[in-house]
């Protein structure tokens, strides 16, 4: 056997070993198991006689979670069926890792002898083709669920932009803190229920506007204020008690007007002239 033959036979036998070789494959969803996916590697491997063989279906791989302190803390997204994974395959079989739990003192013994064999350790999603890709801001970091976005901005900006609701829950207590101006646009109505006192104080200028009607009701409401002025009329539907003085240019009730009343009366002089009048 010459030379050239020998480093042929040799070339062959790599390239049929290599093709046993697995490392990161392109792979489609086909069933979405909870933290598990079902897969099928979207390549085949090419042998001499021209032939393609597909790789099979590979049932629950562990599906890549951005996660620490034990799973405590982590960042989800939704996988479905069609969706696109990178296929991990570990370079040693793992056993009965994926079995177990894991802490600082687990290692886990090999079954196989052979490395690099198809041992898929995790499904990484996702990638996109040329057809199926979206551009990617090039400035901002962006989080989108379908309608929903929240951007932001290097300079500091946070932009959220949903179509329905954001709703927040808290526990304790929820404190915001505005630096700059603070803007409320409400199209419909707007509602608070606030179980103890509600409490605010502000340093400037307040100014509320509405085109409907508003209403303050309880048991007492206070208005503490050097001066109040009211620039329409005042309807008083009960009793109005006013301990201070009042001044008014003009004084009616449902008959009398304190403008032009008088009270009639007699009188007679004290000094017993016997001069009596009725004065106007």
């Amino acid at each position: 056997m010459n030379s050239v033959s020998q480093y042929e036979a040799m070339n062959l036998f790599v390239r049929d070993k290599l093709r046993n070789v697995h490392t990161i494959k392109p792979a489609v969803v086909t069933k979405n198991n909870g933290h598990t996916v079902n897969v099928r590697p979207l390549t085949t491997t090419r042998y001499r006689d021209g032939t393609h063989l597909p790789f099979p279906e590979i049932p629950d791989v562990p599906l890549m979670i951005y996660s620490g302190t034990k799973g405590a803390a982590r960042v989800t997204v939704p996988i479905v069926a069609g969706d696109t994974v990178m296929l991990l395959c570990s370079d040693r079989d793992y056993g009965d890792l994926l079995d177990s739990e894991v802490d600082v003192k687990s290692f886990f013994l090999s079954d196989e002898i052979e490395p690099l064999e198809l041992f898929p350790i995790m499904a990484i999603p996702s990638f996109f083709t040329e057809p199926e890709g979206k551009p990617v801001d090039t400035e901002n970091i962006v989080i989108e669920n379908d309608s929903t976005k929240i951007t932001v901005k290097p300079n500091g900006d946070i932009d959220i932009d949903t179509p329905t609701n954001i709703n927040v829950t808290a526990g304790g207590d929820a404190n915001l803190t505005v630096g700059g101006d603070a803007s409320l646009d409400v199209t419909g109505g707007v509602t608070a229920t606030v179980g103890q006192d509600l409490s605010a104080t502000i340093a400037g200028a307040v100014t509320m506007a509405s085109i409907g009607a508003v209403m303050l009701s309880g048991p007492s409401v206070t208005i503490d204020s050097p001066m109040t002025t009211f620039t329409g009329g005042i309807t008083v539907g009960g009793l109005a008690v006013v301990t201070g003085a009042l001044s008014a240019a003009t004084i009616t009730s449902a008959t009398v007007s304190l403008d032009t009343h008088v009270h009639p009366y007699s009188w007679t002089d004290p000094s017993g002239s016997g001069s009596t009048g009725t004065p106007t």
